[in-house]
């Protein structure tokens, strides 16, 4: 059976106006009911939009620390440096 996209993003947006996991538990039963395809795509959805920001927080490698290795100079042969691994 193929999920209606509409009908997933309905059901998402009126899930993503109740904070609590509670409220939205039944909201997504009522609107879901025994459609389990639909339930996974909205719960899948709401998981990522409470979680969007996690990504910003989260700091990122220090690379400075990484050892970065310096190109080779100037006058090598284009494709010379093709069998050197690089981080």
């Amino acid at each position: 059976m193929m999920l209606d996209p509409r009908r997933v993003r309905e059901v998402f947006w009126q899930a993503v106006q109740y904070p609590k996991t509670s409220d939205r538990a039944d909201i997504l039963e009522w609107e879901c009911k025994a459609d389990s395809w639909l339930r996974q795509k909205v719960d899948v959805l709401l998981h990522a939009h409470d979680d969007h920001d996690r990504f910003l927080k989260t700091p990122g490698a220090d690379l400075s620390t990484q050892g970065a290795r310096p190109r080779p100079a100037g006058n090598a042969e284009p494709g010379s440096d093709r069998n050197q691994s690089w981080p």
